[in-house]
Order: structure tokens, then C-alpha cells, then sequence
């Protein structure tokens, strides 16, 4: 049988209405892949999964499934470089009644880092979200540092709001609050505390 992948290979935030409501798909399955030694900790998934249990209406339920995967062995990723694995290893996609979204916890950098920050998470597609746990990691290693759990949270909630249409991306303001000039951003620092936006 040929799966349709066409309704996962859109751009961020076509799938909005279709994950935060039920109209459309009952219920959610996210498929997320991590390469062996950047395992999201099982608090950051009962995070997340808390997160989305109270954002969206899925009445037949929300499940994850975690999946380890050997290294690619790069340093560095670029988005095309990432879109290309995602194709390679990604089993689950829409079909019936349940909406499918894939995530990938990767080793390695960014492309797109510069020696005034370092990238954390992208979401790519209207279904599709990477956290680069290398540099997470890195950074909640440091003194001072927020936990893993903390920083993972924080990053994988925020770039699923992106998914969800935050900000100005497929959900409507509520309020003008869009930082322009950093794309599909808040204009509070508290955005994802206050649940203004996804980040």
C-alpha cells in the first residue's frame, strides 16, 4: 500500500486547526526519534505529554513513541540535510482519523549557528520538529545551567507551538504580540508561561 505523505510535507503551520481540534483528527500519535546518548529524559516526555494534553482536543487520545537510531556521524546539520533523514526513517504519517507528527532529538549542530547563539530547535514542517539535544545538552551541562528536563521541555513545547500555529502562523492573534523581526515570535519573555504563543 503507498502512504500519502503529501499532508506531512507542508510548511509550518498547516496543520494548526488539525491539531488543536478534533474535527478533523480524533486523535495524535508523536513519533519521536533520538540518536543513542541524546534520550529526551522520561520527565521531559511527561512534560510534554501534559502540554499537549491540555492544549488539544483529541477525544480518542495523544500517544508517543520513542525510537532510539544510530548516529548519521555528521557535526553539523542543515535543514535540507534534516528534512532528507526525517524522509529516510519517519514510519508514521496521517492516516484516517489520527495526525502524526514526527520528532528527532539529533547529535551534532545547526548550519545555521553563529558565534552569537547556537539554534536549539527548529520546526520544518507542518509536522516535523528537530531539537539538537548535542547543544541542549551542552548548555544545561553548564553551571547555573536549567536541568535537562527543564531546558528540554522548554524547547520541545516551544517548537511543537510552532506546529500548533504560534505564532501568526495558521492560529489568529489574539493580541499583537508577534516580535516581527524574529519571525514567528513573542514579544513577551513570558509567551509559553502566559500561553500566549509557542515562543
Amino acid at each position: 500500500m503507498t502512504i500519502d505523505k503529501t499532508a506531512n510535507t507542508k510548511i509550518v503551520g498547516d496543520s494548526a486547526n488539525d491539531l488543536l481540534s478534533g474535527q478533523n483528527f480524533e486523535n495524535l500519535v508523536v513519533e519521536i526519534f533520538y540518536v543513542d546518548g541524546f534520550k529526551p529524559t522520561s520527565n521531559t516526555i511527561s512534560n510534554f505529554e501534559t502540554f499537549l494534553s491540555e492544549r488539544l482536543n483529541k477525544p480518542d487520545g495523544i500517544q508517543t513513541e520513542l525510537q532510539m537510531i544510530a548516529s548519521p556521524g555528521q557535526d553539523v546539520y542543515t535543514i535540507t540535510e534534516i528534512r532528507a533523514l526525517e524522509d529516510d526513517i519517519r514510519t508514521k504519517y496521517n492516516n484516517g482519523s489520527e495526525i502524526a507528527v514526527f520528532g528527532l532529538f539529533l547529535d551534532g549542530e545547526y548550519s545555521e549557528n553563529t558565534e552569537n547563539g547556537s539554534v536549539l530547535g527548529v520546526a520544518y514542517r507542518n509536522t516535523s520538529f528537530i531539537i539538537f539535544e548535542e547543544t541542549v545538552q551542552s548548555f544545561s551541562g553548564q553551571p547555573l545551567a536549567p536541568s535537562a528536563t527543564i531546558l528540554e521541555s522548554t524547547v520541545l513545547n516551544h517548537e511543537f507551538g510552532h506546529l500548533m500555529g504560534m505564532v501568526n502562523a495558521g492560529t489568529p492573534l489574539l493580541s499583537d504580540h508577534q516580535d516581527e523581526p524574529h519571525g514567528r515570535h513573542c514579544t513577551s519573555e513570558e509567551g509559553i508561561a502566559a500561553n500566549c504563543c509557542g515562543g
